[in-house]
């Protein structure tokens, strides 16, 4: 029984991982678009006051300013938790993953 359970847990863990890099994936090929639209037409012939393709252009900053704040924010929390145990002293991370097998602790029952 212990094992199916470490396969679902395993086969879980593996899901979530296909999910994180098929959004990882989504992102970059939205921000590569976005970048390659914006230089295809940065020189377009603009007929002034509601161009089309200035608006998109436009539309296209947008999603890229999105998501480097987006970005920005992901690493100034990653840094932000990993700073904590450092900034004061306790390490939380290793306390988390302590089990009573590694800490060696008997266990009256």
């Amino acid at each position: 029984m212990l094992y199916i359970s470490q396969a679902n847990k395993y086969r879980k863990r593996k899901t979530v991982d296909l999910l994180i890099l098929i959004l990882l994936l989504c992102l970059i090929s939205v921000s590569l678009l976005s970048s390659v639209f914006i230089s295809v037409y940065a020189d377009h012939d603009c007929i002034g006051h509601g161009c089309h393709i200035c608006v998109m252009i436009d539309n296209a900053k947008s999603i890229i300013e999105q998501l480097i704040r987006l970005t920005t924010f992901i690493i100034v929390a990653c840094l932000f938790v990993l700073a904590i145990p450092v900034l004061t002293g306790s390490f939380v991370i290793s306390v988390i993953f302590e089990t009573p097998i590694k800490a060696k602790v008997k266990l009256n029952s």
